[in-house]
C-alpha cells in the first residue's frame, strides 16, 4: 500500500518515483558479525586478563544481542518514518482526496498491524 502510495504521490507531484525494495535482515545480520569481529580482535590483545577471556566467550551472544537490537531499531525508524509522511500526506492542502483517502487506509492499516502484533504476544504469553 505504502509503495503504491509513494508512487502516486510522485506522479501528483510530477516526480519520478523509485523503486522501493524490502529490507532484509542480512545488514543486521553482518552488524552483528562485524561487531562479533571486531570484539574478537580487541580482545586478542587482552586475552591474559580474566575479563577478556569471558568476553572472549560471550562474543556470538554479544553479536546475536547486537544484530537484534539492530533489528528492532530499523523496525522502529521504519515505523515511525511511514507514520510521519502519511501525516504529512493528510496535511498537506495540495492532495487531492484519493491520495489522502489513501493515506488513511495505509495507517489504518499500520495500527491493524500493530494491534494484531500486540495481541500475538498476549495470547503467547498464556
Amino acid at each position: 500500500m505504502i509503495p503504491r502510495l509513494a508512487s502516486k504521490l510522485a506522479v501528483a507531484t510530477g516526480q519520478t518515483a523509485k523503486t522501493t525494495r524490502r529490507r532484509s535482515s542480512t545488514g543486521a545480520g553482518m552488524t552483528g558479525a562485524g561487531c562479533g569481529a571486531f570484539i574478537l580482535y580487541i580482545l586478542k590483545g587482552y586475552q591474559e586478563r580474566p575479563w577478556a577471556k569471558a568476553l572472549l566467550y560471550l562474543a556470538p551472544s554479544l553479536s546475536f544481542v547486537i544484530s537484534a537490537a539492530v533489528l528492532w531499531l530499523r523496525a522502529q525508524v521504519d515505523e515511525y518514518v511511514a507514520k510521519r509522511i502519511l501525516h504529512d500526506v493528510l496535511e498537506d492542502p495540495n492532495a487531492n482526496e484519493q491520495i489522502k483517502e489513501d493515506a488513511r487506509k495505509a495507517l489504518q492499516e499500520l495500527s491493524k498491524r500493530k494491534i494484531a502484533v500486540a495481541l500475538q504476544i498476549i495470547r503467547g504469553s498464556k
